[in-house]
Parts: structure tokens; sequence; C-alpha cells
């Protein structure tokens, strides 16, 4: 077993010549890390572009990992100790901050429910409130949030199913409300001011 592991291994990092340099099939690996760590950048970009400030989705410390983890692998191979000290702490950054953006989710949807009365604005043009299908809307322009309340009931847990949605619920883990962040890029709010 350990003979074959070495014969594919030697044939895995022969090298050939190729257009003037040195290639071997070891290659393939480091492109597709190289690759993989490379998707950060545009998944962060597109993000950005998409939201219109600078922000970091969850899925960049994904690919940081994915690629960090295979650069690493590959420099292992290569016996290269500057590639291997490049990669090798990279990802255990990158998973510290998964659980720092996990433990944030944890602690915002356990510790502080959602719906809350909000003060109302004096300027009746910034605040409205449409009563439609048993539900009262309620859009914050301040901070473009809109808030559907369903229910009379308070909400005691809270859990965010996507980037900026926020469901609320009841002691009886009923739904209770719905908090949309970022409400105008998500929605027509001109049909709830109709209704």
């Amino acid at each position: 077993m350990n003979i074959l592991a070495i014969i594919a291994i030697t044939w895995i990092g022969k090298e050939y010549r190729f257009l003037g340099l040195d290639w071997s099939y070891l290659m393939v690996l480091g492109f597709i890390g190289n690759a993989l760590f490379s998707m950060r950048f545009l998944v962060q970009w597109l993000a950005s572009e998409r939201r219109g400030e600078s922000v970091i989705p969850v899925s960049f410390w994904y690919w940081s990992i994915a690629g960090s983890a295979l650069m690493c692998i590959y420099f292992v191979f290569r016996r290269d100790p500057v590639g291997i000290l490049a990669y090798l702490p990279n990802s255990m950054i990158y998973i510290r901050n998964l659980m720092l953006i996990r433990k944030r989710k944890f602690a915002f949807t356990a510790a502080a429910p959602s719906q809350k009365p909000r003060e109302e604005t004096s300027d009746a043009k910034r605040t409205f409130k449409s009563e439609t299908y048993g539900a009262t809307f309620t859009y914050y322009p301040e901070t473009d949030s809109l808030y559907v309340d369903l229910s009379v009931k308070p909400s005691a847990a809270s859990r965010e199913i996507t980037d900026g949605v926020v469901l609320d619920y009841d002691e009886d883990a009923k739904l209770v409300g719905i908090d949309i962040d970022n409400a105008s890029r998500k929605l027509d709010l001109s049909q709830l001011r109709r209704g």
C-alpha cells in the first residue's frame, strides 16, 4: 500500500517541460486551490456591488477555507515551507471568523427578539402602517426596515432565516412577526402603502 502511494506521489510530482516552464500534475491541485482562494474576492466584490457598500458575506470565509486548505496541501506535496507557513494558519483564522459570526447571530436572536415597540416619528410621511390580511405593516425609513406584525402576542424568540430577514416567535413557537432589513431593496413598498 505504501509503495503505491509513493509511486502515485512520484508520478504526480514528476515535472515536464512545456513552453519553457516546468509543469507537473501536482500543479493542477495548485491551480484549483488558487482558483478557490480567488473566488472569495469575486464573491465579496459582487456582494458589495449588490449592497452598494463594502461588505464581507459569509461565503467569503468558506471560499477562503477551501482555497487555503488546498493551497496548503499543494505546498506540503511540494515540500515548500514558505508556502506551508503562508496558508497553514489561515484556515484557523477563517474558521474563527465563522464561529464569531455564528455566535453573534445566536446572541442576537436569543437575547433580543426583534418585535419591540418602536417610537413613531412625528413626521407621518416617514412611517406608515397598513392593515392588510390581518397583519400590520410598519416601515421605518431611517433604518429601511419593514416589520410585519402577525399577532398581538409578544415575541419570545427570534431566528434569522436569511441575511436581513428575522422571524419572531411567541412562547408557543408560533410565528408572530417578520423583520426585514433593506426592505426597499427587497420589496415594492408602494404596494403596501396602497393597502
